[in-house]
């Protein structure tokens, strides 16, 4: 698991849960948040992008958010 939503889940006191109920349960909390994660990133991109402001640096934006998380494009 990416560190930093291993950090977010330890925050959220998911920890115990994340151990408890096993590799399948892992696995569908991490492709939960890599999808929001995504989603977010697309957000800030197309937020710029829609009212007619897209620029490097908005584009620069949803890429860093994805790469913190370890989000693959």
């Amino acid at each position: 698991m990416n560190e930093q939503i291993r950090l977010l889940a330890e925050e959220a006191k998911m920890s115990n849960y994340l151990s408890a109920y096993g590799s399948e349960f892992k696995y569908a909390f991490e492709k939960f948040a890599q999808l929001m994660i995504r989603d977010c990133a697309n957000i800030a991109y197309n937020t710029q992008y829609n009212h007619g402001r897209a620029s490097y640096e908005t584009s620069s934006c949803a890429r860093a958010i994805k790469k913190h998380f370890g989000v693959a494009e």
